[in-house]
């Protein structure tokens, strides 16, 4: 027998926002927990898929730090959860700063880029220029230690999240069950369109306006 599909009332409260925002980050939270897992497992074989294991890397440190920011979400991750353990702040603003001044912005020494003139060999009698060489190194990834720490203050995050979240769903559905319920019944549905290139630099409430 098929699955009923129930009616649902869009909430639009402070508390269901603040909810809202709080599922969005343990959804960035999970993908990142997932990503360590992944990485992991290709940093142990012999021979690395280098694209692969960069885009996992990246993805990661994007979907971490933007936890602990503030744009169109009210809510966000404070690293003072961190506090209590040993080493764990200094690693959460390391992460910050390779999102920020490598994978966001080409800053600091993790990522260089050398022109070389190609010398012909001395040995050879004649010496000249033969031509020109690009010599480049970036930080693809963390080694497996890394990693692993990157995970685990994703775990930490998430748990700590997840308590906000719940504690907010126990207050948005006793708010729900005290208003009317034939004003819930006319309500909307709430449907997820995705939006087209035009509005890539628009604020998601200038979108949904």
């Amino acid at each position: 027998m098929p699955q009923q599909k129930l009616p649902i009332a869009i909430l639009k409260s402070d508390k269901a926002t603040e909810m809202a925002d709080y599922h969005a980050i343990l959804l960035d939270l999970g993908f990142v927990m997932q990503c360590c897992t992944e990485l992991l497992v290709l940093l142990e074989k012999p021979k690395q898929d280098g694209p692969h294991v960069r885009a996992l890397f990246t993805a990661a440190l994007v979907a971490y730090v933007r936890c602990f920011s503030t744009g169109v979400r009210s809510a966000k991750v404070n690293p003072d959860i961190f506090a209590s353990i040993e080493g764990a702040l200094q690693r959460h603003q390391s992460i910050k700063d390779m999102r920020d001044k490598h994978i966001a912005h080409s800053v600091n020494a993790f990522e260089d880029t050398s022109i070389g003139a190609v010398l012909s060999d001395p040995a050879a009698g004649q010496k000249t220029v033969r031509g020109t060489i690009t010599l480049t190194g970036s930080r693809v990834s963390d080694s497996a230690e890394g990693i692993k720490q990157i995970g685990s203050l994703a775990k930490i995050a998430f748990e700590s999240t997840k308590a906000r979240f719940d504690a907010l769903q126990v207050d948005v559905l006793a708010e729900a069950r005290a208003l009317n319920i034939d004003e819930l019944y006319a309500r909307q549905t709430p449907r997820f369109t995705a939006p087209g290139y035009d509005t890539v630099a628009k604020s998601r409430s200038n979108v949904t306006k």
